[in-house]
């Protein structure tokens, strides 16, 4: 019975192809654009915290580890909310095999998420908090 909710591979990958024709090529091309720079801010952003921990792993490996991570994390199924569990789990696996301890994995890891969720979401509560909706 459960499994009659769930399509089949071939019903979602046409539906999918479908909605990927719909979409014009500059909302295409921009959306690509967009993704490939928050890409790149993060994976600098993950270095440096490494650097700033001193692992004196090189930037290649760290890359290598980094783009690993977020393939790993992006494939797995997850709540959002354990998000940053998932990525963390996955970071000190990977990590581990350039000797970087996991408590430098988790620190990164960490400020991460409060850069890059948490403070934007406190921010972002305030605007909506103290929102007043016009009368007209």
């Amino acid at each position: 019975m459960v499994l009659k909710q769930f399509e089949t591979p071939k019903v979602w990958l046409s539906k999918t192809i479908a909605f990927l024709r719909s979409i014009s090529l500059s909302l295409f091309l921009k959306t690509l654009l967009i993704s490939g720079i928050r890409y790149f801010i993060f994976s600098f952003q993950f270095y440096i915290l490494l650097q700033w921990f001193h692992t004196g792993i090189s930037y290649l490996n760290a890359m290598m580890l980094i783009s690993s991570m977020y393939l790993l994390a992006s494939i797995l199924p997850s709540v959002f909310v354990f998000d940053v569990v998932v990525k963390g789990s996955i970071a000190v696996y990977l990590f581990s095999f350039f000797n970087i301890p996991e408590s430098i994995t988790l620190s990164c890891i960490t400020i991460m998420w409060l850069f890059n969720v948490v403070l934007p979401s406190l921010i972002g509560s305030y605007f909506v908090w103290n929102f007043k909706l016009l009368k007209s």
